[in-house]
């Protein structure tokens, strides 16, 4: 958790990010597994405390449609543990020749999705099984990455006021 923390601390895109969240015409998010999906959830509600609306993409096939449809004036966020994008690479990449504002959020790593986005945000894992890239402890340094970002959201708007 410390590590997380420090990375967050430490990452000098966050004002950019912020100002994305605030400038865009809409927020779409994906996460790349069950878990990733549920702190995404978590996520969302937070920020409806700031009337900002996440569409969460719930499967391959939405994210098909919704690579089809983003532009340039979206955000797009994919959470994702190891940032493999096996079965949504070509999505992912069509968004990005779109150019639309891109953040990651995965496991800090040099990973093909953080390459790909535009910001990255980094977790990190303490169990992390080297066979199956499954988390064996729990999601609860993403949910930390995005509250923290969540955190630093609304403050920034506070002091924007």
């Amino acid at each position: 958790m410390e590590e997380t923390i420090k990375l967050f601390e430490e990452d000098k895109s966050l004002a950019q990010i912020y100002k994305l969240f605030l400038e865009a015409d809409r927020i779409f998010a994906y996460g790349t597994g069950y878990g990733q999906n549920l702190m995404l959830k978590e996520f969302y509600r937070c920020l409806l405390n700031n009337n900002i609306y996440l569409h969460i993409i719930p499967s391959k096939t939405e994210l098909e449609l919704v690579s089809q449809t983003i532009t340039p004036n979206d955000l797009f966020m994919v959470a994702s543990l190891s940032g493999n994008m096996n079965g949504i690479e070509s999505m992912i990449k069509n968004i990005a020749v779109k150019q639309v504002p891109m953040v990651s959020v995965t496991v800090f790593s040099r990973n093909d999705l953080a390459y790909l986005a535009d910001y990255n945000l980094y977790y990190q894992v303490s169990h992390l099984n080297k066979i199956n890239q499954l988390n064996n402890s729990s999601f609860c340094t993403l949910n930390l990455v995005l509250s923290l970002l969540y955190e630093g959201f609304t403050n920034h708007i506070k002091s924007s006021v």
